[in-house]
């Protein structure tokens, strides 16, 4: 995942993790990780974040979604 996001980053993308798993301090070690979105719930499915943050109306703006499901566990 760090690979990932420090590349995003490099292209002037916004990032945004959702943690499903409601481990957000699991990533304190990151570099990056101020300057990433997080939002995060536990007892969720990626799918629930999906149908609830990820609307057409919220998302038509960008010209790429990429959507990764993975634990920290």
């Amino acid at each position: 995942m760090d690979k990932i996001v420090k590349k995003f980053l490099s292209i002037d993308s916004t990032v945004m993790l959702f943690h499903y798993d409601g481990l957000v301090n699991g990533w304190r070690d990151l570099k990056w990780i101020d300057s990433v979105l997080h939002i995060s719930t536990a007892n969720k499915t990626k799918w629930w974040f999906a149908k609830h943050f990820l609307h057409p109306d919220v998302v038509a703006e960008y010209d790429y979604i990429f959507f990764f499901g993975m634990r920290t566990t």
